[in-house]
């Protein structure tokens, strides 16, 4: 389980022509319920239980990794997937009890992840063939 030090290091990428590239790395703020819908971190059921980091990472997601592993005890490493995303909103709904859907401190993207994916459409995928949420914790 994890202690309340415990942050996250997220990465989005996005596939294009059979390659993984790096779109953002948003910053994120410690939230025990996120974190346990993304990783189980208090004893919860996580979307998909933490699985590595896919192989194929971008340059830049492997890059800070790899410097995050320098400096810290990294644990529950895994990834979502864009379908995985979208049921991960659902969950968000669900625990934060969102009823009204122009909320915006609970949406994935403009309110969690701070950042737009092609308009605020992750289930979309205009101009790439996939994309995926990458993560790991520290502390």
């Amino acid at each position: 389980k994890f202690t309340m030090g415990t942050s996250i290091h997220m990465h989005i990428e996005v596939k294009h022509n059979d390659t993984w590239h790096h779109y953002a790395a948003p910053h994120m703020f410690r939230n025990r319920d996120f974190f346990d819908l993304v990783a189980g971190a208090y004893g919860g059921q996580p979307i998909v239980p933490p699985r590595g980091l896919p192989e194929n990472l971008s340059f830049v997601t492997r890059h800070d990794f790899e410097q995050d592993s320098k400096g810290y005890r990294l644990h529950h490493t895994g990834w979502l997937g864009a379908d995985e995303l979208v049921k991960l909103q659902e969950r968000i709904n669900e625990v934060f009890h969102v009823s009204n859907v122009t909320s915006m401190e609970y949406d994935l993207e403009s309110g969690i992840f701070h950042t737009f994916i092609n308009g605020n459409s992750l289930a979309q995928h205009q101009g790439w063939n996939d994309l995926r949420f990458i993560f790991w914790f520290d502390g």
